[in-house]
């Protein structure tokens, strides 16, 4: 078995292990050859130092020759001198052999919830989005990774009182763009969060968090979430929405209100490996939760 990083020029030989996926959407694509065949594939991304495995397929013909492992133990051998912080995964429950095999590499699952999925486009131009989003914000809408040491203690008191992790905040593999929070200017507290991940092709929220019983709150904060999606013009991705509880689960359904464009992916899994845990000083944190 030989790897290879997937480029341009040999491209064609794996994209029937990756229909609809381009290695130019990719920060690492690897390909594994077995037989003279294009026998395996992982495309990885990277965000502020953690490194994303979106996607890994090995051919039915080859599985349970130590590919699936080869195409990540080698790469993040490769890659060991990078200075990269972790590796991140999600994936469907119901898929148990990548569960199987997730857990055999060392990975810590730290979550999971019931996922939806729909095009971030007819998000934005459902009937329900328009309607409820409507009128200008009237809280302070800041972006997470630009808030002040004082803001962040008062994001983190919010966290614990809802019992929520507080070092959630400083997991840099979300994005910056896209994780949020606003503030209510009556007495300067948090009303909501939101956190995602987003890759080339995917944005997942993967917490959305209100800290009241005030919907409006949360509607504020959907709707700095639909501005900053709208300006970054990436309506051709696909938007995921992990809920984590019974106030969230019907929360896709009232937003697109069509079973035609909402896809119910079902609990999906996320996990976890830390890869350089001495080169990051959020890794005892993360250690500490996991064990």
């Amino acid at each position: 078995m030989e790897l290879t990083g997937i480029g341009r020029e040999n491209e064609q030989a794996f994209l029937p292990l990756m229909p609809g996926l381009k290695s130019d959407d990719y920060v690492l694509c690897v390909g594994a050859i077995e037989e003279d065949m294009a026998a395996g594939v992982a495309l990885y991304s990277e965000l502020d130092g953690s490194l994303i495995l979106d996607y890994i397929y090995v051919h039915e013909k080859f599985r349970r020759r130590g590919i699936g492992t080869a195409l990540i133990e080698d790469t993040l051998k490769e890659l060991y001198s990078a200075g990269l912080i972790s590796l991140h995964v999600n994936y469907p429950e119901s898929a148990a052999d990548i569960h199987a095999f997730i857990l055999s590499r060392g990975f810590k699952v730290f979550r999971d919830g019931v996922a939806y999925r729909a095009k971030i486009g007819d998000f934005l131009e459902s009937p329900a989005t328009k309607k409820l989003f409507a009128g200008p914000l009237r809280n302070r809408v800041a972006r997470i990774s630009g808030l002040s040491e004082e803001e962040r203690g008062i994001l983190r008191k919010a966290l614990e009182d809802n019992e929520l992790d507080p070092s959630i905040i400083d997991d840099r593999s979300f994005s910056k763009e896209l994780s949020l929070t606003n503030f209510r200017p009556e007495n300067g507290k948090p009303g909501g969060m939101v956190l995602c991940r987003a890759s080339s092709e995917v944005v997942t929220v993967s917490y959305l968090v209100n800290f009241s019983n005030d919907a409006v709150q949360l509607w504020e904060l959907l709707k700095a979430f639909v501005l900053t999606v709208e300006k970054m013009g990436i309506g051709e991705r696909e938007l995921v929405f992990l809920t984590m509880n019974d106030d969230m689960v019907k929360l896709p359904e009232k937003l697109l209100q069509s079973p035609d464009l909402l896809k119910k992916d079902g609990a999906v899994i996320s996990g976890i490996r830390m890869l350089l845990p001495e080169r990051t000083f959020f890794a005892d944190t993360i250690r500490e939760r996991m064990s």
